[in-house]
């Protein structure tokens, strides 16, 4: 299974607890917006101002909202049961924004 940007911005989304309405409020869309882009819909290319927008809002270092965005899916074995495929990769998005917290204020406590 592929993901495409649309579907990865929705696990993005899903896992920092923002329904539709409150990302496009917090980076200052309507609501119509945000689910034209997880559906794939949107007619324009992402800005590079709208992914610092989005960048901020889950968070993390645009450099990796962008590597996530553009990162080929893996490849699973023929007959890989994918069911869950949702919840393990939501999984490792989640544990890797903790970790990206744990570094940000393990630094600050350095500055």
């Amino acid at each position: 299974m592929k993901y495409n940007i649309g579907e990865k911005i929705r696990i993005l989304r899903t896992m920092k607890g923002y329904s539709q309405q409150g990302l496009a409020k917090t980076i200052g869309l309507k609501q119509e917006n945000i689910s034209y882009l997880e559906s794939n819909k949107a007619k324009k290319e992402i800005s590079i101002e709208f992914m610092k927008k989005l960048a901020n809002a889950f968070d993390m270092p645009l450099p990796i909202l962008i590597s996530y965005l553009k990162a080929e899916d893996p490849v699973f074995p023929v007959g890989t049961d994918l069911t869950d495929i949702d919840i393990t990769l939501e999984k490792l998005i989640a544990t890797i924004i903790e970790l990206m917290e744990k570094l940000r204020k393990l630094n600050a406590t350095f500055l």
